[in-house]
C-alpha cells in the first residue's frame, strides 16, 4: 500500500481501479479513477468518482502496485488519513468503492453526503 498525506488504497480497492480502468480490447490503455470533494448533499461535501485520461499537473496519485487513484490537491487536504477501499456484502450483492475519513465530524442519514 502506498500513500499520500496517509490516504491509502487498500489492496482491494486497487484491484477494483484496475478492474474497471483498464480497457479490455487495448491493456496498453488505462483510464484513471480520480476522486474529488465538491459541495453538495444535505451535510454539505461529498465525493465525486470520474474517469480522466491523464491527471492534471496538480492531481495527487495514490498508489497500490499497479494502480493508482488521482485526487486534486483541495481533496487531498481533506483526505488526511483516509483509507480507500472496496467493499462487496454478499447480504445483498451490492459493491462500492467506501472511504473511511477521519476529518469527518458529521454525514448525512443516507451517508452520501459529510461535513468536516
Amino acid at each position: 500500500m502506498s500513500n499520500y498525506n496517509d490516504i491509502i488504497l487498500t489492496d482491494s480497492a486497487a484491484k477494483r481501479v484496475t478492474q474497471i480502468t483498464t480497457d479490455s480490447s487495448n491493456n496498453n490503455y488505462k483510464k484513471i479513477l480520480k476522486i474529488t470533494i465538491n459541495t453538495g448533499g444535505c451535510a454539505g461535501l461529498r465525493y465525486k468518482y470520474e474517469f480522466i485520461d491523464k491527471p492534471d499537473a496538480e492531481d495527487i496519485l495514490i498508489k497500490n502496485g499497479d494502480s493508482s487513484v488521482a485526487v486534486d490537491d483541495f481533496s487531498a487536504q481533506l483526505l488526511k488519513g483516509a483509507t480507500i477501499d472496496f467493499v462487496e456484502t454478499s447480504d445483498c450483492g451490492t459493491a462500492s468503492f467506501k472511504i473511511t475519513n477521519p476529518t469527518t465530524c458529521n454525514s448525512c442519514s443516507c451517508g452520501s453526503s459529510f461535513a468536516v
